[in-house]
């Protein structure tokens, strides 16, 4: 299939073996992902979610400046 992707257009032979290189990796990914999606398998690459920090909420922001006002 990958080949007969290229093939429509002649000026595109140079990039053959990136493009199947590139092609078969994502495969191989992909098909990883979907197995261990379906067997639910843990691995070392799980998405972990992490507290933000920083000022993100309209409440961060008042204690801010409540903070700032007591230092001046």
């Amino acid at each position: 299939m990958s080949f007969l992707n290229i093939l429509p257009s002649p000026k595109s032979f140079p990039f053959i073996v990136p493009y199947l290189l590139f092609e078969n990796t994502i495969l191989l990914t992909k098909f990883n992902a979907m197995v261990c999606g379906l067997f639910q398998l843990g691995s070392s690459y799980e998405w972990v979610i992490t507290k933000k920090t920083g000022r993100s909420s309209e409440s961060d922001l008042l204690a801010a400046a409540e903070r700032e006002n007591r230092i001046w």
